[in-house]
């Protein structure tokens, strides 16, 4: 298994295109469709699946649905952030961005067939009431909940740190120390890294 990283837009976003050289999902597109693509080339795209549904997070999905024709899967508590542009934040940019409905609504604890295996949905809210991280192999996709030694902002509307921090010690810290971090903005870290360095944790 690849996992290979889009840094996108002003928000310096990551975006990761996750597979082989074959099939591939890509989780969390939130702009630049084009280098997207051209980084995916002729591979077939499986899925298009996000961890929640702020502007930096969803800019390209519709783009990139369109030219791929394939499902895209958020959260269901995550639904209204697709069409309302004040709760996905775009609204105070000038550049209001709508998305379609989901073809998949997650709830916690489903699983996505892909690569002979399963991506694991966990319900990680905090960020965003319906933020999820994807659990793949020995990955997790953390989105906007946990960082590199930090965790996701929590003054947005739907965000709470008391849940942000049960979210990360009741599901996230639960993995091995050995999975790979992959967060929605700054450098890949490790579960056991961040369970003995990150000062939000201790």
């Amino acid at each position: 298994m690849k996992v290979e990283l889009v840094v996108c837009g002003a928000y310096m976003e990551n975006c990761y295109i996750v597979g082989n050289e074959i099939e591939v999902i890509i989780i969390d597109p939130g702009d630049n469709a084009d280098r997207i693509s051209s980084l995916i080339g002729n591979r077939k795209v499986n899925y298009i699946l996000n961890t929640h549904g702020h502007i930096d997070h969803i800019g390209a999905v519709t783009p990139l649905r369109k030219k791929y024709g394939c499902p895209f899967g958020i959260h269901i508590k995550e639904k209204l952030l697709l069409s309302d542009p004040m709760r996905n934040l775009s609204g105070f940019t000038g550049h209001s961005i709508i998305v379609d409905d989901a073809d998949i609504y997650f709830n916690d604890n489903d699983e996505i067939n892909f690569l002979d295996d399963k991506i694991h949905v966990l319900h990680t809210p905090g960020h965003t009431e319906g933020g999820v991280c994807f659990v793949f192999k020995n990955c997790v996709f953390s989105g906007d909940t946990l960082f590199n030694m930090s965790i996701g902002r929590t003054d947005f509307p739907g965000g709470s740190y008391e849940m942000i921090i049960k979210s990360i010690k009741e599901k996230i810290m639960k993995l091995d120390d050995g999975f790979t971090v992959y967060p929605g903005h700054m450098d890949e870290t490790t579960i056991g890294f961040e369970r003995k360095n990150n000062p939000f944790l201790r």
